[in-house]
């Protein structure tokens, strides 16, 4: 499965010990189809969030929110761009956790099946961030989920219709 390179970050900056989640898929459908609906807002909001702004760019922002009871908004800059092979993003929620959200990486590679997909989630192993781990735990598979109903259906492009 795809493996992540060392990339610096403002994120490296924090001195705190680090967890990380990891998720794994393979999505059937071509790596920039994937790569856009990671980094596109239109596409974002059909999968992740409510509310997306994306500077798809290294250095760009990326701004989420999320409905709901107790959702929190998200702000961040594109720490990793590089066009359909890996992007990554780190910011602050809104909430009790404002200050870092954390580090979320995607890789991404070709696969016989569409597109293997690699995503890291690298937080700090603080106790104020047990309750958020936890979240984000649960949330990342559903989102995942969601993500490969959205890319299930091939474009008339890629039907060659």
């Amino acid at each position: 499965m795809t493996t992540f390179a060392p990339r610096p970050t403002r994120f490296e900056l924090i001195s705190d010990p680090m967890t990380s989640l990891v998720f794994d898929v393979v999505i059937t459908a071509p790596m920039a189809r994937v790569f856009a609906a990671l980094t596109e807002a239109p596409l974002l909001t059909r999968w992740f969030c409510d509310r997306a702004e994306s500077e798809a760019r290294a250095g760009g922002r990326i701004e989420l929110g999320w409905k709901g009871v107790g959702a929190e908004s998200f702000a961040g800059d594109w720490t990793v761009f590089a066009p359909v092979y890996a992007c990554a993003y780190v910011g602050e929620h809104s909430g009790p956790s404002k200050g870092h959200l954390g580090l979320v990486e995607f890789a991404l590679e070709s696969s016989g099946e569409g597109t293997a997909l690699a995503v890291r989630h690298t937080y700090p192993s603080r106790p104020e961030y047990e309750a958020i781990a936890g979240k984000y735990g649960s949330a990342w598979p559903r989102a995942l989920a969601r993500l490969e109903a959205l890319l299930a259906t091939p474009t008339d492009r890629e039907q060659g219709t």
